[in-house]
């Protein structure tokens, strides 16, 4: 019990915003715990290994347990180290942890003695091929099922599987993948995580509020099927799973921060947060969690997200998070590593606290060497003490993070035709910004040592990215044609990506050496303009 947090705020009945604290609200310790017994331990992880190839059959399984509660993280390995993998003693004591290893293609040569003690899931979207330990459970379907409805049954077969002992979880979790894939979600989730780049510095730099997230119908859209899907979850679903109590109130969070993307004055944030339950109603609502299983991490990470949604709970968040670090179990830290980073940007945005800041940011990188994201903040705070050559070499060690078993080669633009994206399709959105944030820094840093001859090679390379970013073969290779259809156009006439070639116009700069680079720049801004494109 030592482990539980005993001293701090967990869940709250009222805000005191002068104090700036919660009212403390908790059950005793030993009927929590004689619950969680009663129930069962939910699972709390998936570390995912597997090939670079299978990038997007990840990111659906990835995004679809985040969204659910579960902490995600995973690894690209070449076939042959993956089927070498062997557990070490700390891996095999993680009882509320799943490692599943993923291919596209299981090899001919590989026998089912290979397979003991582990989840293996071969899946293939383009050949409708889904399969976990090869024999064990199999989805094989002709490519005339809608590519949705496969995806669904493929997790389906997942959930079946990893939750077969567990049959309350295991009928929660199903009941909310349909609701997932019925409102479309991994599309829209997708969508939401574009808005990340308005609030880019270089974005910010610009200084011009158009570069906002307009109103638009589409958004409307995506918020009310959130909505419902995440209402759904609440109402349909088993009410003691620690799962659909999570689907809704992370649905009706990402709403939140969906309305905080749109301008202050927007008639459509208006009307979105005119139906979104207050912070206060959501964390309680996380409670009935925190009595099923005090442990759950997710839950303390999630409480301190929906605070920093809202300016009167912004300061709270910070409880939360040293909440999940209170909590966290032995083998855990890998998977924290994502939320001690948002700790990190916590205390530097929140606290104004830089070096503080950093020393979070290097635990997370320490514990997790895969959390770019803080590999990137680092980098950051090297230029910020004026140390160029370290940010350099974080700068870069983002983008080979990112690109682990990938060449990520310049790519051409034809302003008559998709160009051909070799393997920057294998990248996720949210990793295609990071790639790009990388390059324009190091077209900075370039700029200060050696002037504009000198960062061709890196606007080059964000140029790259941000073609990518604009294609987003992620979409195109996991939606229905219909769904597929709207998302599309929605995106590539989007802010998020004119406000990447706008950035990338400013960064170009006069020099002679660019000429070319700059030409195809503006070419693509002015398609943007005309939504040519």
């Amino acid at each position: 019990m030592d482990d539980l947090p005993n001293n701090s705020i967990v869940w709250i009945k009222a805000v005191n915003v002068q104090t700036l604290r919660m009212e403390v609200h908790m059950e005793k310790q030993r009927d929590a715990v004689q619950l969680e017994n009663q129930i069962g331990k939910p699972i709390m992880a998936m570390k995912i290994f597997r090939t670079a190839q299978t990038a997007v059959e990840k990111e659906l399984i990835k995004e679809f347990f985040r969204f659910v509660g579960c902490l995600v993280i995973d690894t690209p390995m070449t076939l042959n180290e993956i089927k070498s993998y062997e557990f070490s003693n700390q891996e095999k004591e993680k009882t509320q942890t799943i490692f599943l290893f993923l291919s596209e293609e299981l090899p001919d040569e590989f026998d089912q003695i290979s397979l003991t003690g582990k989840l293996w899931v071969t899946f293939n979207i383009n050949k409708r091929l889904f399969a976990i330990n090869q024999a064990n459970e199999r989805l094989s379907l002709e490519k005339c099922i809608s590519v949705e409805n496969f995806e669904k049954r493929a997790l389906d077969l997942l959930i079946d599987n990893i939750w077969q002992y567990d049959s309350t979880n295991k009928e929660s979790l199903k009941k909310i993948n349909d609701i997932y894939w019925k409102h479309h979600l991994f599309a829209y989730l997708q969508i939401k995580r574009t808005y990340r780049v308005v609030n880019m510095g270089e974005v910010l730099a610009l200084g011009a509020r158009h570069y906002d997230i307009p109103d638009d119908n589409f958004i409307l859209n995506m918020v009310s099927e959130l909505a419902t899907a995440s209402r759904e979850s609440k109402e349909n679903v088993y009410p003691t799973s620690v799962y659909s109590i999570y689907a809704y109130v992370n649905g009706e969070r990402k709403i939140r921060e969906i309305c905080n993307c749109l301008d202050q004055n927007s008639h459509l944030r208006s009307k979105i947060s005119a139906n979104i339950p207050s912070v206060t109603s959501l964390l309680q609502e996380l409670h009935h969690i925190y009595k099923i299983s005090p442990r759950y991490m997710a839950m303390y990470y999630l409480a301190a997200y929906l605070c920093q949604s809202d300016s009167q709970h912004t300061l709270n968040a910070y409880e939360y998070f040293l909440d999940a670090r209170r909590v966290e179990t032995n083998g855990m830290d890998e998977f924290s590593a994502f939320g001690v980073y948002q700790l990190g940007r916590y205390t530097r945005k929140i606290q104004n606290n830089p070096d503080c800041a950093f020393e979070y940011y290097a635990k997370a990188a320490g514990t997790n060497n895969r959390c770019y994201q803080a590999v990137f903040q680092m980098a950051c705070y090297y230029v910020h003490k004026k140390e160029y050559e370290k940010a350099r070499k974080m700068f870069l060690a983002v983008i080979d993070i990112i690109g682990t078993g990938l060449e990520l080669v310049d790519l051409p633009y034809s302003d008559k035709e998709m160009p051909n994206l070799n393997d920057w399709k294998y990248l996720s959105l949210k990793e295609t910004q990071y790639v790009f944030k990388a390059y324009i820094w190091l077209a900075k840093l370039a700029l200060f040592s050696s002037g504009e001859s000198a960062i061709g090679v890196f606007v080059r390379g964000a140029l790259s990215a941000a073609i990518a970013y604009m294609y987003c073969p992620m979409l195109e290779k996991s939606c229905d044609e219909d769904v597929l259809k709207t998302v599309r156009i929605y995106h590539r006439r989007g802010m998020p990506v004119k406000a990447l070639f706008i950035v990338l116009r400013d960064m170009v700069g006069n020099s002679s050496a660019n000429v070319d680079l700059r030409i195809v720049i503006e070419t693509i801004n002015e398609r943007l303009e005309l939504n040519q494109i």
